[in-house]
């Protein structure tokens, strides 16, 4: 088994960040399991770092978003944080590379499969899409009727300074 996979199933996609090849990337895992090798095996074969990224990445930017928010992010945030994600699950990350796909049998039910698909992006790469998708989301969401409230613009404004820190 490869160390990013024991580092993934270890403790988490953190971890595999921490790994010197990983350490200037984003990581993330897509995962599946099922019983039908054939089907995952092409699950695999045909995913699409650039197009299926999306929702793992815009699952994490909204993540993200709840750790930070002490309402509910529609709330903290108002019409930002439905701007932002929508350009996040809509967003093709082009930048994207499936670096490894690895399966294993597992031992404790038969003809049960476990396949993992190492996708990374450069961090820098990344922070600037996602700085991109704030501020469309900012000019959007204060160009809205109603805009922003004054504790939502603030909110958003320490988002958007902070964001990175623990992504």
């Amino acid at each position: 088994m490869p160390l990013w996979l024991l580092s993934f199933v270890n403790a988490g996609v953190k971890a595999v960040e921490q790994i010197d090849n990983f350490n200037n990337k984003y990581v993330f895992i897509a995962v599946n399991e099922g019983n039908n090798f054939i089907t995952l095996n092409k699950w695999a074969d045909n995913f699409s770092a650039s197009k299926d990224s999306a929702i793992m990445i815009a699952a994490r930017i909204e993540e993200r978003m709840i750790l930070t928010a002490s309402l509910y992010p529609d709330n903290e945030y108002g019409m930002f944080y439905e701007t932002f994600m929508k350009n996040a699950f809509g967003t093709e990350f082009v930048n994207v590379i499936k670096e490894d796909t690895y399966w294993f049998r597992r031992s404790n039910t038969p003809n049960a499969y476990s396949f993992f698909i190492l996708l990374t992006i450069e961090r820098n790469m990344m922070q600037t899409v996602i700085r991109s998708m704030m501020s469309q989301a900012n000019t959007t969401s204060n160009n809205s009727s109603p805009g922003l409230t004054n504790s939502q613009a603030a909110s958003v404004n320490r988002l958007r300074q902070t964001f990175f820190e623990g992504f």
